[in-house]
């Protein structure tokens, strides 16, 4: 069984868009007290997809603004990689239909 590649890079847009919204919601919440940090956790589906779910602290910790800004920058890296294999899998469709036109 092959990698369905735009399936792939779709999972991979929702994992970073899981990310991106814990972040911000963490960020949004540095001044709460209490607040128990949303942590993302990102696992291989097996078929070269990826699911991210959430998870909450289980104790109040203060907001770490760099641990946030890590956070953000691997969701963005992530959403480019994962429209770059978007686009390089039509393409390579096309192309294929190409030939074969």
């Amino acid at each position: 069984m092959g990698i369905d590649a735009v399936s792939a890079g779709l999972s991979g847009l929702r994992a970073a868009q899981v990310r991106q919204r814990n972040s911000a919601s963490n960020v949004s919440n540095l001044l709460t007290d209490g607040y128990r940090n949303l942590r993302t956790q990102q696992v291989d589906r097996g078929d070269g997809g990826t699911i991210a779910t959430t998870t909450r602290d289980t104790d109040p910790k203060p907001v770490s603004l760099v641990n946030e800004f890590t956070q953000q920058t691997l969701a963005k890296v992530q959403s480019g990689a994962s429209i770059r294999a978007i686009e390089t899998a039509l393409d390579l469709q096309k192309q294929v239909l190409d030939i074969f036109v």
